[in-house]
Order: structure tokens, then sequence, then C-alpha cells
């Protein structure tokens, strides 16, 4: 699937969780972070429905 740019805003706190994240190498990047974040967000809420 085509990857489309998305401008957010984001609390101080969540990006250094973020870049914690990405220089700990468990994601290459806040973009692959935070669509994670999303992916596993959306699903649980799915799963709610």
């Amino acid at each position: 699937m085509a990857a489309k740019k998305v401008l957010i805003n984001i609390e101080e706190e969540l990006l250094q969780m973020i870049d914690k994240l990405v220089l700990a190498e468990i994601y290459p990047n806040r973009s692959q972070a935070i669509q994670e974040a999303i992916k596993e967000k959306l699903a649980r809420l799915a799963n709610d429905l």
C-alpha cells in the first residue's frame, strides 16, 4: 500500500518516548513507530466493535 504524508501535532512527552524507541533500535524511525502504534490501536478498537 502506498504511504501518504500526514502532518500531526504531538505532545513533547510522547515524542520523547518515540525517540527512545528509535534510539533503542526497536523501530528504524519515528514514522514506523507511529504507524505501528496506530495499527495496534485500530486493531484493538476494531475488536471492540
